[in-house]
């Protein structure tokens, strides 16, 4: 079983509730479809649809660029999320950071900026909090900022209740 495991993108990480393995190539599936996702349907298919080979870079984000130290010149925008952050789902060069990246690379006045798209299915608060500690440091960016959707609070205290989690500071 160790090598079946090895493929899969989420890992336990003693500082987050989850993070994503580094240089991780692995194949989706998913039980979502269009009319699912938009609201048109509550049905569920029996079997998952394929949504292909997904990886992450040199720290485990969902973004095709790895991201290293701060350079000269270089301004930063954080960006932390749930699901509709990360993109799985979403192609490549599709995903809310991708487009907002090639957004700022177009206008002079953007020149320099970067997005570090963080977004983490699952995501809840507490989550942001303990990504908050261990990227502010390491990513050092300019801009912070947390895109919440109405079910970050519900999954947050669910985590809670169920797993006894304790908050510090």
């Amino acid at each position: 079983t160790r090598l079946l495991k090895k493929d899969v993108a989420y890992q336990p990480d003693p500082q987050l509730i989850r993070s994503l393995r580094p240089n991780n190539k692995a194949h989706s599936v998913s039980y979502e479809t269009d009319d699912n996702l938009n609201g048109r349907s509550t049905a569920v298919p029996k079997t998952p649809r394929d949504i292909g080979i997904h990886g992450t870079n040199n720290v485990g984000l969902r973004m095709p660029d790895d991201v290293g130290p701060k350079v000269s010149g270089e301004r930063r925008i954080l960006l932390l999320g749930d699901s509709f952050t990360e993109g799985l789902e979403a192609p490549v060069g599709k995903r809310f950071a991708d487009v907002a990246n090639d957004g700022l690379r177009v206008g002079t006045s953007t020149e320099g900026w970067r997005i570090i798209n963080a977004g983490i299915q699952n995501g809840a608060p507490s989550q942001y909090a303990l990504q908050l500690s261990r990227y502010l440091p390491q990513f050092q960016p300019d801009i912070v900022i947390v895109a919440l959707t109405p079910n970050d609070l519900t999954d947050d205290l669910n985590f809670e209740r169920r797993y006894g989690f304790e908050f510090g500071a």
